[in-house]
C-alpha cells in the first residue's frame, strides 16, 4: 500500500495540546465535592469520561446533575489556576506545528472546550497564526470533524485527527480519517491503543517525524525475533542483500540505497547504555540491565525507545532485531505496514552453532545455554513466535536458508510494495 501525503491535521485541544488533565481532574473533584457525593479516582476518571461527561457524573452518584452549575465550578477552577496550566511539549509545540505546516498541511483545532476560553488560550501560547480553523463548543465531535473537512475540501483519507481519547479516535475513524492516539492526555495510554488508532504517539514531535517521513514513501517494517543461535543476524543480512539488489526496489525510490533499507536492535539501546557505564556487553548484562529498565520505568520502556528511533526512520524497509517481550510485539504491531518474522531451531541445532560474537559464549555448557533461555527476557519468544506472521525454520544450508527468505521477501515485502 501506498501512504499518499496528508493534506490536512485536525488536532483535539484539552489534555492533547493543552496539558490540563490534572486541572480537569481537579474541576471534577470539585463538583463532586459540591454535590455531596464521594470523588471517583483519577484512573476511574480517565477510564470513563467522554465528551457527553454527563454519564460520568451521573455513573458516579450525581443523579441530579446539572451543566450549569459543572459549567460555573468548571470555569471558576480554570480561572484559577489559569497561570499553571501550559501546552505539552512547551519549548517546542510551536515550532513543530509551524514544520508542520511548512509541509503544506493546513492545521484546525476542533474541540469541546467553551468557545471564549479556547480563544484566550490560542493568544496565550501565541498560536492564532498557526492554526488555519478553529472551532470551540464542537459536540458532537462527528459533526464538527466533518465540517471542518468541508471546510478545507478534504477527503476523510487525507486528513489526519491527533486526540487524546477513545471516543474521539473512534469518531474519526468512523469517518474515515486517518488518526494518532496521543498518550499522554485524558484517557489511559491502555484505553488509546484499545481504540487502534493509525498511529500511537506520545508527543507532538513524534506525530511530525510521521508526517514528514513515514507518508513520503512506502514502508514496510519487520520486527524479527527467535532464540539465542536461530539466525536471526544472518536472516537480517540476508535480507538487506534482497533488498539492495533489488530492481524493483530501485525503481520505486529515486534516490539512493540507503533509504532502502535500515536496521535497528533491541540490544542496541542497552549496548550503548552499557558502553557509558563502563560495564562489560555480556548477554547476562543486556538481561539485567533490560529488566531494570522495566521494573524501574514499567514494561516497555525499551521499546517505546526503539519506537522513536523507527518513527525518525526514513527507510522503506526497517528491520527491528530482538523482539523478546509482549511489550516489543506490541509496539511493532502499532506501526501500519508491519508484521513479525520468528526465525528458530531445535535447541541441539542452535547450541552447535558457532558462538564467537560475545564475550564468555563459546565456554558455555549446555545445561547454561539453556538456563539462558529461562531467563525473564527469553521465555515469551516462543509465545511470540507462535503468533508471528511468518516462521523460517533455520535448520539447513547457507543457500536453504536463502530460498527461505527469498519466499518471504517476494510474499511479504514485494507484494506489500504494489510491486508484483
Amino acid at each position: 500500500m501506498i501512504f499518499l501525503r496528508p493534506r490536512l491535521v485536525v488536532c483535539d485541544w484539552n489534555g492533547t495540546l493543552l496539558n490540563d488533565l490534572w486541572l480537569a481532574y481537579l474541576s471534577t473533584e470539585k463538583i463532586f465535592e459540591a454535590f455531596g457525593v464521594p470523588v471517583p479516582t483519577l484512573r476511574e476518571y480517565q477510564n470513563e469520561i467522554e465528551s457527553d461527561f454527563s454519564k460520568f457524573y451521573i455513573q458516579h452518584g450525581i443523579l441530579n446533575f446539572d451543566l450549569n452549575i459543572n459549567n460555573a465550578i468548571r470555569t471558576r477552577v480554570f480561572e484559577e489556576n489559569w497561570d499553571r496550566v501550559g501546552l505539552h511539549d512547551p519549548k517546542t509545540a510551536k515550532h513543530i506545528l509551524t514544520c508542520m505546516k511548512r509541509l503544506g498541511l493546513r492545521l484546525a483545532i476542533v474541540s469541546a472546550e467553551i468557545p471564549e476560553m479556547l480563544k484566550r488560550r490560542i493568544a496565550q501560547f501565541d498560536l492564532g497564526e498557526v492554526f488555519d480553523y478553529v472551532r470551540g463548543g464542537a459536540w458532537p465531535k462527528n459533526k464538527a470533524l466533518a465540517e471542518v473537512l468541508v471546510h478545507f475540501d478534504v477527503k476523510p483519507e487525507e486528513a489526519f485527527y491527533v486526540d487524546d481519547t477513545h471516543e474521539g479516535i473512534s469518531i474519526a475513524k468512523e469517518l474515515g480519517m486517518k488518526t494518532f492516539g496521543f498518550t499522554e492526555g485524558y484517557n489511559t495510554r491502555e484505553r488509546i491503543i484499545d481504540a487502534k488508532p493509525t498511529y500511537v504517539v506520545s508527543s507532538l514531535e513524534e506525530a511530525f517525524f510521521v508526517l514528514d517521513r513515514a507518508f513520503t514513501t512506502t514502508r514496510i517494517v519487520i520486527g524479527i525475533t527467535g532464540e539465542k543461535g536461530g539466525g536471526k543476524e544472518t536472516v537480517g543480512d540476508i535480507l538487506k542483500t534482497l533488498v539492495d539488489r533489488d530492481v524493483r526496489i530501485g525503481h520505486l525510490l529515486y534516490e539512493s540505497s540507503e533509504t532502502r533499507f535500515s536496521r535497528h536492535r533491541f540490544s542496541d539501546i542497552i549496548n550503548e547504555s552499557l558502553i557509558l557505564w563502563h560495564l562489560p556487553q555480556t548477554r547476562e548484562n543486556q538481561q539485567k540491565f533490560g529488566q531494570m529498565m522495566n521494573i524501574g520505568f514499567g514494561d516497555g520502556t525499551l521499546a517505546r525507545a526503539v519506537r522513536t528511533r523507527i518513527m525518525k526512520c526514513a527507510t522503506t524497509v526497517v528491520i527491528v532485531d530482538g523482539i523478546r517481550r509482549a511489550s516489543e510485539e506490541e509496539m511493532i504491531r502499532s506501526i501500519p505496514g508491519s508484521m513479525i518474522l520468528y526465525v528458530t531451531a531445535p535447541v541441539a541445532t542452535r547450541y552447535g552453532r558457532p558462538r564467537l560474537s560475545r564475550a564468555g559464549e563459546i565456554e558455555k555448557t549446555l545445561e547454561q545455554f539453556l538456563r539462558e533461555e529461562e531467563a525473564p527476557t527469553e521465555v515469551e519468544i516462543p509465545h511470540i513466535g507462535a503468533r508471528a506472521d511468518y516462521r523460517i525454520e533455520n535448520v539447513g544450508s547457507r543457500e536453504g536458508l536463502e530460498r527461505s527468505e527469498g519466499a518471504f521477501f517476494e510474499q511479504f515485502i514485494i507484494s506489500r510494495l504494489g510491486l508484483t
